[in-house]
């Protein structure tokens, strides 16, 4: 399990603050836990995607699962098997015509909106293939439904997600994150715009004019025959490079775990840190009415 320790830097003044907690398991297909943040999207900017209205039975749920797990395989949290809180929604309006010739039209009208309702994305994905060919296997149309709408939601998902955040809010830039194996270095910074998009914190793509920066250093060294020890090193920095939060993470995982697709990994990351960033940031906005202040307990 990962755990992890705050520095709080105040001035020239550091004060080490030990903590510990524990990140979430790596999300295994099927996982039944409650607290997993890919199904229950309690406060992350995940998607629920809905069963597709009008559509056959064989298609309508297992359609919706193919479109969550691609989302989760580009580190966008999804689910097609939980309640809506404060994500995101994806429905679908089915409808089949089918031809003289044999063939099959289905068109599918998709609606993005956020929890309030506002809509995000709206398109049409239309395929058509030969009648006996959906009958037999529908697993076809499903494949091909997925490749044509989940891209575009997932790209909807991690490209402009801070467009309508309140200017006035903390501003943070991810910056560099170096040393990850596999996809790890852009995983973890979509990850952290990710979770860190639906708090009071803005995030930002350019450090320049930024409250704060967060860069991360991540180290993996084989530990065992059957295990790998990774550490990551997070530094939060003000606008004058002055270093204000240092906060590192330490797991053992399964060797070559994180050699490819990071995955549900990178949001188990951000997720352990989520409070411990607002609350950095939250002070670093402050210190301009007296600079940093400690927690009560730290005082």
């Amino acid at each position: 399990m990962f755990s992890f320790w705050i520095k709080v830097l105040v001035g020239l003044t550091l004060v080490a603050v030990a903590a510990c907690g524990k990140l979430p398991r790596p999300f295994e297909p099927g996982a039944k836990d409650p607290n997993n943040p890919l199904l229950t999207l309690q406060d992350s900017p995940g998607v629920v995607v809905a069963p597709i209205y009008d559509a056959p039975l064989e298609l309508a749920a297992p359609l919706a699962d193919g479109i969550a797990k691609f989302l989760r395989a580009q580190d966008v949290p999804a689910t097609a098997a939980d309640i809506l809180n404060s994500g995101n929604l994806l429905e679908g309006w089915y409808l089949q015509t089918d031809t003289p010739a044999g063939q099959t039209i289905v068109v599918i009208d998709w609606r993005l909106s956020d929890k309030n309702g506002a809509e995000l994305l709206a398109l049409e994905s239309r395929v058509g293939m030969p009648t006996a060919a959906l009958t037999k296997e529908p697993q076809l149309l499903i494949k091909r439904m997925t490749a044509d709408v989940a891209p575009k939601v997932a790209e909807a998902m991690i490209g402009e997600r801070t467009a309508q955040i309140d200017a006035s809010a903390p501003s943070l830039a991810i910056g560099d994150i170096t040393g990850a194996l596999g996809d790890g270095n852009a995983a973890l910074r979509r990850a952290f715009s990710a979770v860190l998009h639906r708090t009071e914190i803005t995030i930002t793509k350019f450090p320049e004019g930024a409250m704060a920066t967060l860069d991360g250093i991540v180290q993996v060294t084989p530990h065992s025959e059957e295990e790998d020890e990774v550490r990551i090193v997070w530094t939060i920095r003000d606008s004058e490079q002055k270093t204000v939060s240092v906060l590192k993470q330490d797991n053992r995982v399964r060797k070559g775990r994180l050699a490819r697709r990071w995955g549900s990994m990178a949001f188990d990351v951000a997720l352990a840190l989520r409070h411990q960033i607002v609350e950095t940031m939250r002070r670093l906005g402050n210190s301009s009415f007296g600079g940093l202040s400690l927690p009560p307990a730290l005082k």
